[in-house]
């Protein structure tokens, strides 16, 4: 998928990867992911799938300038079947698939994410199921890269998961929440409330001179052009959601719109990367030292989203002075093998078109 797709099969997520394909030079490869559904496919039944697309990289047009942008979500996919007598059968996209536009209202991996649960229809990805009355046949696009390649570093991943450690109210229905450490990632949200109620997340590393309010400058707001903040419009009843195509660089988050204080297990804040393995540990009998270790290992751990960032809330690129100054580092704390590889092979996929001539 280009940007990102999370595939769906008999009204079931596939796997628990996140924000996939990794990001690439889309007119040099595009990459692939692979699982195995086998586990999840009806013996005898219809079964459906499905794929749920987001803007990612590939159409973030937002941030910075609109002409960053390729054009809009797209997707290939084959379900390779291989019956117990050994017959081969494929299925493929294709102009006989259905489209429509999903309650994901806004995406960009910059400025945050807009969702309307009341619009999530449970059944969308089920054989005979979901109201189709409003999807139309999809629309066959030309490949817009020269090379499709399978993926070859692990999937992102939520990785840790914290709760906040102080919450205070600003004025009726907004709270700051302050998860005590700068992480990389979203919130995840509990909330029973009337449908239609709008609540919206906004995300900062720092406080401003009061000590209460977010200072969103933090996030980069001056590089960028927008302030990262996420909007969930209730369902009715208990609405459990999270993101699926942005994440943000914080600490504190804002909360506005919710009935009561959102603690008790109302928010949780998720860091999320790329899920390379340890490679090693390392203790001091002296804290101060232990500390350093600690606040090294999160901020390699908050720069890792498919590519080694120079920062998770602002520019979010891979500037190669910035994965100098961290590689040695992040091998000693993670397998990077096939990470740095890729990251290598992308630096190969842009050299010579920056259009900047030094002297």
């Amino acid at each position: 998928g280009l940007g990102l797709v999370e595939p769906w099969l008999n009204g079931e997520r596939v796997g628990d990867e996140l924000l996939e394909p990794p990001q690439t030079t889309y007119d040099m490869r595009a990459w692939y992911v692979t699982r195995d559904v086998t586990a999840q496919l009806r013996a005898g039944e219809t079964n459906a799938i499905g794929l749920w697309l987001g803007n990612g990289f590939w159409g973030q047009n937002v941030a910075f300038t609109e002409q960053l942008a390729d054009g809009p979500p797209r997707a290939l996919a084959r379900l390779a079947i291989e019956y117990a007598d050994g017959r081969p059968q494929e299925v493929v996209t294709g102009p006989d698939w259905q489209a429509a536009t999903s309650a994901v209202l806004f995406d960009n991996v910059y400025a945050g994410e807009t969702f309307d649960a009341r619009l999530d229809d449970p059944r969308w990805s089920c054989a005979g199921g979901g109201d189709l009355v409003n999807w139309s046949a999809a629309v066959v696009v030309p490949s817009p890269t020269r090379r499709l390649q399978a993926s070859t570093i692990p999937p992102m991943r939520k990785i840790r998961a914290l709760d906040p450690v102080n919450v205070w109210p600003l004025d009726e229905r907004r709270w700051v929440l302050d998860f005590g450490q700068n992480l990389a990632g979203w919130v995840e949200l509990c909330l029973r409330e009337p449908p239609g109620t709008v609540v919206r997340l906004r995300f900062a590393e720092l406080l401003d001179p009061s000590g209460r309010e977010l200072d969103t400058a933090s996030t980069g707001v001056f590089a960028t052009g927008v302030e990262q903040q996420d909007v969930l419009i209730c369902g009715g009843g208990s609405t459990r959601w999270e993101p699926r195509y942005t994440w943000h660089g914080f600490r504190y988050v804002e909360i506005a719109g919710v009935s009561s204080p959102p603690t008790g297990g109302v928010a949780r804040a998720w860091l999320v990367r790329t899920a390379v393995d340890p490679a090693g540990r390392w203790e001091s009998s002296d804290g101060r030292l232990n500390r350093i270790r600690e606040t090294s290992q999160w901020t390699i751990e908050s720069n890792l989203h498919g590519t080694s960032e120079d920062c998770p809330h602002r520019e979010r690129c891979g500037w190669l002075g910035d994965a100098h100054a961290v590689a040695e580092a992040a091998i000693f704390h993670f397998q990077m093998g096939p990470f740095w590889t890729k990251f290598v092979d992308d630096i190969e996929t842009v050299h010579g078109r920056g259009g900047v001539t030094y002297t």
